[in-house]
């Protein structure tokens, strides 16, 4: 195997083995995606907004030729003309990067890396877009595992697997090298070459495992967090999920090496002990997410009081760091997702979320940290019976308008794909529009729901200056990955709607996600590196 530039040799070679070890409601899912274009506001122009804002100003006023793909004619010398003049100002763009550059997409998430998603490594087997069954549709980990014979379903359980048939060294072993293969040095250069300027990095708590030192000293916090590689249990469920430690000293020439790409990093916890959301990157799927309500299995001490212990401890290793690392972090999501499902798995009081957001809020908020490191709240409508009514509310209540102005940004997330028979589109005839249609046929479409989502997460989150970010959103067209579309012309447009309605409302936009080596089902519509290289191959024809 050819040599590969890691962030994390030195850390990887410092491992060393522990000895730890250790439906109520009817309703879809998609009634979220419904939600947001319910909130339909009036086409009241927003207010001015201040100066501080996440778009320079060349890339709110450049109209990009490659997104104006307008209904046209319905006609066949119509249809003809406008694709003509599609290809026309497509040409005048150079390349697929410029064209990013130009729509003023924002940055990328390296999902799949340091939190381990099963659906990221399906191998051509994939079902659905996160998995919905409790089979799961992981079927590798390479490049140790270059095949399984039955799927994993998150990283919890497939490192305790590991442990239980091949010892804690191999399930070190695969997970490290599986890391420092995953993202290179190489895939932050083609990033910044496609125009971006920020990755969002999903982690879980395992880089910060000694937080649960109080529990017990021996099986959390005997090891120097810093280098060693270790596998440490969930501490709920002790006997069924581990996780494989993610070295500080990884994130560390991490954040070095974005900064010397001129880079800035989003920092973003997905996974919590117990499982915090009904997903799985929680960790610990399909089992029952605890974090709200049980207490730790080893000791007795409540999973929300371990998970405060976990953000003081994050907190405190970025107060800590060295100014170049410190001064690369853009910001920081305490917790991905809060609650996400609760809303009909009922496994959480909505007000024990809220409680705990402020909790965690507070601890970063009256840190040593910059100013200028922003503090990333995520709600999202599928955790809540009343959305509305409460989580935005208490989003306003919780932080001051001064706050939300210039360090809280509104984290939100949006996928067209499970709006059905909306806004997604399936080959089957199902969708709001049907793949392989002429662009006449869904461009209204596409623009109606970017523009109805954007404008009510402005009238929510920034109508007074406040600051918001779509830290997720994708070119998916359908959740069902064996109907989605997969043409690349029709996704650039769905990119250029989406991105045109963001950036009218000033909104920062992180696409989700950057690659899907071991999923190429999926990389259409879910992977940006995929996106681009089928855009320059076109290029070089």
């Amino acid at each position: 195997m050819p040599a590969v530039r890691s962030f994390h040799q030195d850390a990887a070679g410092a491992a060393r083995v522990s000895d730890s070890t250790a439906e109520p409601a009817e309703r879809t899912a998609d009634e979220a995606e419904l939600l947001l274009l319910r909130g339909e506001c009036s086409e009241a122009q927003p207010r001015a907004v201040p100066a501080l804002r996440w778009c320079s100003a060349a890339a709110v006023l450049v109209v990009v030729a490659v997104v104006c793909f307008a209904v046209g004619p319905a006609s066949r010398h119509g249809l003809r003309q406008e694709r003509a003049r599609m290809t026309q100002a497509y040409e005048q763009v150079q390349n697929a990067s410029q064209a990013l550059s130009l729509m003023g997409l924002g940055g990328v998430s390296l999902g799949g890396w340091l939190c381990l998603e099963d659906w990221f490594f399906s191998m051509g087997k994939g079902r659905l877009v996160s998995s919905a069954h409790e089979q799961g549709q992981g079927y590798a980990l390479p490049p140790r595992i270059p095949s399984m014979s039955s799927p994993w379903t998150s990283e919890g359980l497939l490192t305790r697997q590991l442990i239980n048939e091949h010892g804690q060294a191999y399930a070190i072993q695969a997970i490290s090298e599986y890391r420092t293969h995953f993202i290179t040095p190489e895939d932050l250069q083609e990033i910044v070459n496609a125009g971006l300027r920020t990755v969002r990095l999903p982690i879980t708590w395992a880089a910060f495992a000694d937080a649960l030192g109080p529990l017990d000293q021996a099986v959390y916090a005997s090891h120097n967090a810093d280098l060693d590689i270790i596998t440490v249990p969930d501490p709920f469920y002790k006997d069924n999920a581990s996780l494989v430690t993610i070295p500080r000293k990884l994130l560390t020439d991490f954040l070095h090496e974005a900064r010397a790409h001129g880079l800035s990093v989003i920092l973003d916890v997905h996974a919590y002990p117990g499982g915090a959301s009904h997903g799985t990157y929680n960790g610990v799927w399909p089992l029952k997410c605890t974090f709200w309500t049980e207490k730790s299995r080893i000791g007795s001490t409540s999973l929300t009081q371990i998970g405060l212990w976990i953000v003081e401890k994050m907190v405190h290793w970025i107060e800590n760091l060295d100014l170049e690392a410190q001064g690369a972090i853009a910001g920081v999501t305490l917790m991905n997702e809060p609650g996400h499902m609760n809303r009909w798995k009922q496994f959480a009081p909505d007000q024990a979320i809220l409680s705990w957001l402020g909790e965690a809020s507070a601890r970063f908020l009256s840190s040593r940290l910059p100013v200028g490191l922003k503090l990333y709240v995520s709600l999202v409508e599928t955790a809540f019976q009343d959305f509305g009514g409460l989580a935005v509310p208490w989003y306003q209540q919780a932080f001051t308008l001064e706050e939300r102005r210039t360090r809280v940004v509104a984290d939100v997330h949006y996928y067209m794909a499970w709006n059905h028979g909306n806004c997604d589109g399936r080959s089957d005839g199902l969708g709001a529009y049907s793949c392989g249609a002429a662009p006449a046929k869904y461009a209204g479409v596409l623009n109606s729901c970017a523009a109805g989502f954007a404008r009510s997460s402005y009238f929510r989150w920034g109508s007074q200056g406040g600051l918001v970010s779509v830290s997720e959103f994708s070119l998916g067209t359908a959740d069902a990955i064996d109907v989605a579309c997969k043409e690349p012309t029709l996704l650039w447009t769905m990119l250029g709607e989406q991105l045109a309605a963001f950036r009218k409302y000033y909104f920062e936009s992180v696409i989700w996600t950057w690659k899907m080596p071991y999923a190429p089902d999926f990389e259409p519509g879910w992977s940006l590196q995929w996106l681009l290289h089928q855009s320059q191959r076109l290029d070089r024809t």
